[in-house]
C-alpha cells in the first residue's frame, strides 16, 4: 500500500481568512518522527525565540516556505531545523508574503514566505503531477496535542515538543518525498475529530505553476527577461 506523508499545518490562534475554519493542532495516537524524516518541517511562531506555535510549513527550496494563507500575521518568525533539533535557527520574516489569487481574484488558502537568507536544509521536492500517483494512506506530521479531553474536547496543555506522525486514510499530500498538497483543518471549534481533514491539492488550479514562478531564482528571471524583451 502506498504511503503518503502530509505536513500538517497547525494553527495556534484564531483563523484569519475564514471564520468557519478552525485548524486543530492535534495528532492523537501518533508517534515521534524519526530523526532523519521531515527535516524540511518549519515551525511558524509569533515570538523571537520560536517557542509559541502558529503553524507548520514546508521548506520547498533553500529559501521558500509553503504554508497556509490564514497563518499570516504582522509579526512572524520561522524556525528551521526544528526537527530533529540540531541546527535549529529562528528567522524574522520581514518580507512580503505571497498569496495565491485565482483569475477571479479570489484568495486561496496558500501562502509562500521567503527566508531572509538561504539555508542548507534539504527541502521537500515539488510534485510530479503527470501521472498522479495512486495513494491509499496519508501521514500527518506536526507539533500538536497528542490526546483529547473528555468527549473529544480540545486540550492545548499537552502540546508535544517532538514532531509527531500519524497514519490515516487520505489522498495526495507528500508522497515519495514530493509535496502534493497542504493544509489540514476541521470546522468544529470545540470538539476534535468531528470532521475529516481538508487538503489543497497542488496539482490543481494552477498552484504548481504559481509556486515555480514565485520561487524561481532572481538571476533566472533576469536572464529570461533579457531574451523575452
Amino acid at each position: 500500500m502506498a504511503r503518503l506523508i502530509l505536513l500538517l499545518l497547525v494553527l495556534w490562534a484564531g483563523v484569519t481568512v475564514s471564520t468557519v475554519v478552525d485548524l486543530q493542532k492535534r495528532i492523537v495516537r501518533g508517534q515521534p518522527c524519526n530523526n532523519n524524516e521531515r527535516q524540511y518541517h518549519v515551525k511558524l511562531s509569533e515570538d523571537p525565540n520560536g517557542v509559541s506555535l502558529v503553524c507548520g510549513g514546508s521548506l520547498i527550496s533553500d529559501q521558500w516556505i509553503l504554508t497556509a494563507a490564514h497563518c499570516w500575521g504582522p509579526l512572524l518568525f520561522a524556525v528551521v531545523g526544528v526537527h530533529p533539533g540540531n541546527g535549529r535557527r529562528v528567522y524574522h520574516l520581514t518580507g512580503r508574503p505571497v498569496f495565491y489569487f485565482d483569475n477571479q481574484n479570489r484568495l486561496h488558502d496558500l501562502m509562500l514566505l521567503k527566508l531572509p537568507a538561504p539555508v542548507r536544509i534539504p527541502p521537500v521536492a515539488l510534485p510530479v503531477c503527470n501521472p498522479l500517483p495512486r495513494i491509499n494512506t496519508v501521514q500527518i506530521a506536526g507539533h500538536a496535542a497528542i490526546n483529547t479531553g473528555p468527549l473529544n474536547e480540545r486540550r492545548e496543555t499537552n502540546l508535544t515538543l517532538t514532531l509527531q506522525v500519524l497514519t490515516i486514510n487520505g489522498t495526495q499530500l507528500v508522497f515519495n518525498n514530493k509535496i502534493y498538497g497542504v493544509n489540514a483543518f476541521t470546522d468544529d471549534p470545540i470538539y476534535a475529530c468531528q470532521a475529516p481533514a481538508g487538503f489543497v491539492n497542488l496539482c490543481g488550479a494552477g498552484y504548481l505553476e504559481w509556486i515555480k514562478k514565485v520561487i524561481k531564482p532572481s538571476w533566472i528571471k533576469s536572464f529570461q527577461s533579457c531574451f523575452s524583451g
